[in-house]
């Protein structure tokens, strides 16, 4: 069945690409602008502390939280008196590292010096001698083909190589043009770590575009849309350098709709931030994650296509087996991982479901070992962990809860909710407003840095957008009315019990404010008919009135007289 790549980078701050086949989800990468990706980056580092009850050593590498480097991770070159321990490493030495997996909760980076650099068809690993190829290139006339270009392609002797799944079927050119690129770009990150002094950067890897584009693009992708015209622009560099034959594949997204919403992705993304997730036959599985243990317990549920209680749990067994590999992949979880199925008393229901799992597994481009069901349903297996997981790039710990569970980050909400908006938009013809409610921090992101980008889907869409910041809201919960021919439909993940009184949105803006006309107080004063004299300006002050000082003259001889006024 062919699949699709779907790369949704229209915003700065969260980055998404997912892989589709049939409308279900397979892959998904989620990198976002608030945690940098450091796997696979090389650093000249510096030993800062020796702990040799832990066999192992803390390492500046020139970020906050320092490394953690396990002796057996270290190079033999760097031990100079020849103890293979962590007392034959001094405080001080420098080495170069590479990240292997990035922080965890307080955890730091781990780190390795066995480095290790990623083609498109090969991986170099400059302090290894092995050489070999994918295990998934099962065809033996194939990987000796591979093996004999490799040799002729001027690796040294001393290198070794691991020629990837993408490598089946391409050219000896292609392979070779490969192959010697990153010969030549190890050469340059070894006079840099000879340049440069401890801590420093030696090499970073590729953006998350590039990244999935290298290791997850394959024959059977028949489209990847984009929907940015600089990154698609990037991409169509990267297809022109490596893969120009299926530079046509590549495709700009230009549509309304949101690029996710599309196919049908928002709801099957919500189901990875869940701990339950369900069942087609009415089941579910529960999954609970730690720093170093992953639990999956799985409920039987309304699963009832059974003809007796063994034939039922064989059903829900095999339906959780399927979903729980495909959830691993989804969140990228990693360790030892424990998976409770429901108890089967057949062998032979016990050994089809680990097929079932191992299949499904199969798929995977982490290395996993599945151990057995044991007795009491329970089967253990590890996994490696290959990229930060959505849950941890896309979520903050919620301060309602005290870090027990995990909700969205603001700015991975607000854009959930500026997706919603517009799919809203896209699918419902008529709307004459939209009324929005977030939490207080959602609308400072959404009227501040998406200010713009509201005001382009009002025009676009001719749709006035009314925010209101709803403090009775706790993280990630919104609510939204349509307003539509005098009638309300409503959106909203809140419970039905929520007391929608406290809230402003569904009371709508208020009205805007006429002033009230009033009557003159000076009106009666056009009523009168008489018109009165102007009275003359006062006199300046110490200069009697001409009229005062005649007044006064005149009276004088009146009243000595004797004559009344």
């Amino acid at each position: 069945m062919s699949k699709v790549m779907l790369v949704n980078v229209v915003n700065e701050e969260e980055s998404r690409i997912a892989i589709v086949s049939g409308g279900l989800l397979e892959e998904l990468s989620i990198e976002t602008s608030r945690q940098e990706q450091i796997e696979g980056n090389i650093y000249k580092a510096r030993v800062v502390k020796v702990l040799p009850s832990l066999d192992a050593v803390f390492v500046d590498y020139g970020r906050e939280r320092n490394g953690f480097l396990a002796v057996p991770d270290v190079h033999p070159k760097y031990f100079a008196d020849g103890h293979r321990g962590a007392s034959g490493l001094k405080k001080g030495q420098e080495l170069m590292v590479q990240v292997r997996k990035g922080e965890i909760g307080q955890k730091g980076a781990a780190l390795t010096t066995y480095v290790s650099i990623p083609g498109r068809y090969f991986v170099i690993m400059p302090f290894v001698e092995k050489r070999g190829v994918s295990r998934k290139i099962q065809d033996d006339a194939t990987r000796g083909q591979l093996r004999s270009i490799l040799d002729e392609a001027g690796v040294p002797e001393d290198m070794g190589y691991i020629a990837r799944t993408a490598a089946e079927g391409r050219t000896k050119q292609e392979l070779t043009r490969d192959a010697s690129y990153l010969v030549r770009l190890w050469k340059r990150i070894h006079e840099e770590h000879d340049a440069v002094r401890a801590p420093a950067l030696l090499y970073q890897e590729s953006d998350i575009v590039i990244r999935t584009l290298r290791d997850y693009f394959t024959p059977s992708i028949a489209e990847v849309w984009v929907d940015d015209k600089a990154v698609f622009e990037q991409a169509q560099a990267f297809f022109q350098a490596v893969m120009p034959w299926n530079q046509k594949r590549l495709k700009l997204y230009q549509q309304k709709a949101p690029l996710f919403s599309k196919y049908n992705l928002e709801a099957q993304i919500a189901s990875i931030y869940e701990k339950t997730v369900p069942l087609p036959s009415g089941g579910s599985i529960v999954i609970e994650q730690t720093e170093a243990l992953v639990s999956i317990d799985v409920n039987s549920g309304k699963t009832m296509k059974g003809k007796d209680i063994e034939d039922t749990a064989f059903i829900a067994n095999k339906e959780a087996a399927e979903e729980a590999a495909r959830q691993l992949r989804l969140r990228d979880l990693g360790g030892l991982v424990v998976v409770d199925f429901i108890d089967m008393r057949s062998a032979g229901h016990r050994a089809e479901v680990k097929k079932v799992l191992h299949k499904v597994l199969k798929e995977d481009k982490a290395r996993t070992d599945i151990g057995s069901i044991s007795k009491f349903g329970l089967l253990e297996l590890s996994r490696q962990r290959l990229k930060p997981g959505a849950a941890v790039t896309g979520t903050t710990p919620c301060p309602t809860c005290g870090g027990a569970g995990k909700v969205k980050s603001p700015e991975s909400f607000a854009l959930s909710v500026l997706r919603l908006v517009q799919s809203v938009l896209a699918r419902t013809s008529g709307l004459q407003r939209l009324q929005l409610g977030v939490p207080p921090d959602v609308a400072v992101i959404l009227a501040n840095r998406k200010r713009r980008k509201i005001l382009e889907l009002e025009d676009d869409f001719g749709v006035f957008v009314d925010l209101f910041a709803e403090p009775a809201l706790q993280p990630n919960q919104y609510y939204l009315e349509c307003r539509q021919d005098g009638s309300a439909r409503v959106e909203t993940n809140l419970a039905d019990d929520f007391p929608r009184a406290l809230l402003r949105t569904p009371k709508g803006l208020p009205g805007a404010t006429v002033r009230t006309q009033r009557p003159s107080v000076y009106a009666l004063f056009g009523d009168e008919e008489e018109v009165r004299e102007v009275p003359a300006e006062p006199p300046e002050e110490g200069e009697p009135a001409k009229n005062e000082a005649a007044g006064e003259g005149a009276a004088r001889p009146a009243a000595a007289s004797g004559e009344t006024p």
